[in-house]
């Protein structure tokens, strides 16, 4: 009788693996390089310097990433990158994530796309639906749920509220 401990212990899944503060990508990109299969999900965010508004991709979930392996990768992706620090327990076992969640955050992320979490004064924005769908515009006022843009077409000067969830940035 085969020793089904053994073949589970080998049987590959998703693992949530936590990282070094700001290294998810080094991770993802060294996992990929050495020929694991990893998701990394981004999402967009603006990030505002001293001179400029720049829209940047973030972890979606800060210090973790997903990687499909069984449990002797396990040991052999924590020791060959010192920046996956550990893999993620739950009851005594490896935390593990389905299929099917993987493919959800992706249709979330897909869904979402072009969404904006946060913005900035003086960023450029698209409006997604409405009336004025597709016009492009500088915010000149945030609030919590909505923002005032100024919008230039045909040599004319509008001004347009609309909900944050109606605008998407511009890069």
């Amino acid at each position: 009788m085969a020793n089904t401990n053994n073949n589970k212990e080998l049987q590959s899944r998703w693992l949530v693996g936590y990282c070094a503060p700001r290294s998810e990508k080094q991770v993802y990109d060294k996992l990929l390089k050495q020929g694991y299969t990893a998701y990394l999900p981004l999402a967009k965010s603006s990030r505002k310097w001293s001179d400029r508004i720049k829209i940047v991709e973030i972890p979606l979930f800060t210090s973790y990433i997903f990687v499909y392996l069984n449990n002797f990768e396990v040991y052999e992706a924590l020791k060959s990158i010192p920046q996956l620090v550990r893999f993620v327990y739950s009851q005594g076992k490896f935390a593990e994530i389905t299929e099917k969640e993987i493919e959800s955050i992706k249709k979330f992320l897909t869904k979402t796309e072009g969404y904006q979490f946060s913005f900035e004064e003086n960023q450029m924005v698209e409006v997604r639906e409405g009336i004025l769908k597709g016009k492009k515009g500088i915010i000149t006022k945030l609030g919590k749920t909505k923002m005032q843009l100024r919008i230039e077409e045909f040599g004319w000067v509008v001004t347009a509220e609309i909900l944050r969830t109606q605008a998407k940035s511009v890069e």
